[in-house]
C-alpha cells in the first residue's frame, strides 16, 4: 500500500480518514496551537510547488483566514470566478476558524469542510488567489482534475504535450 511505503521509507506521518467525513481528519490536529491547513486534493495532481510557494507567501502576508484558487460560482455568497482551470486548486485556512465553528458540522457537510468559508457562514476574512505568470495563459475552460480514466488520459496528454515531466518541470516552467 502506498501509505505504508511512504510512512516507512520517508518517515512521514500520514493521516488517512474516512472518504465520507473529511472533517474528521482535521480533528486529529485540534489539540495543537494556532496553525494553518494547506488543502490540496489527490484528484488535482498538477498543482505545482511554485504555485504553492507563492500561495503560502501571499496567505502569510495578507493576514486573512481563508485563501483559495477555486471558483465558487455555485455558492450563494461567493460568486467570484477562478483565474485557474479546474484542477489547479489549493486552499489554505486558519485552524482556529475551522475549530471555533466545529458545532456547525454534521453528516451533510463532513465531506466539504471549507464549504462554510466560501458560503460566508463563518465570520472570516477570505480572498481569492489571482493567477500570475504563465498561469494566466492556461485556458480556464481546461480541466486538470482526475476523477476518471478519461480525465487521467487528458492530463497525461497535457503533460507530454507541454513537457511537464514530474520532478524536472512544472506547469510554470513548461513550454506554455
Amino acid at each position: 500500500m502506498l501509505i505504508d511505503h511512504v510512512k516507512k521509507n520517508y518517515k512521514i506521518n500520514i493521516i488517512a480518514g474516512s472518504d465520507s467525513n473529511v472533517f474528521s481528519r482535521y480533528l486529529y490536529f485540534k489539540k495543537l496551537k494556532k496553525f494553518s491547513f494547506l488543502r490540496l486534493t489527490a484528484d488535482n495532481p498538477l498543482v505545482d510547488p511554485y504555485l504553492i510557494d507563492n500561495f503560502i507567501k501571499f496567505f502569510k502576508k495578507s493576514k486573512i483566514d481563508y485563501l483559495t484558487t477555486r471558483a465558487m460560482e455555485h455558492s450563494k455568497n461567493w460568486k467570484i470566478k477562478s483565474d485557474y482551470p479546474k484542477g489547479i486548486s489549493a486552499e489554505i485556512f486558519q485552524s482556529e476558524k475551522l475549530f471555533e465553528n466545529e458545532r456547525k458540522f454534521n453528516s451533510k457537510n463532513f465531506q466539504s469542510p471549507t464549504w462554510f468559508f466560501f458560503n460566508k457562514l463563518f465570520k472570516a476574512k477570505i480572498k481569492k488567489f489571482k493567477s500570475f505568470g504563465k498561469y494566466k495563459r492556461l485556458d480556464r475552460k481546461s480541466s486538470f482534475t482526475v476523477d476518471n480514466l478519461k480525465d487521467y488520459k487528458s492530463v497525461i496528454n497535457f503533460i507530454k504535450k507541454n513537457n511537464c515531466t514530474p520532478g524536472q518541470n512544472n506547469i510554470y516552467n513548461s513550454k506554455l
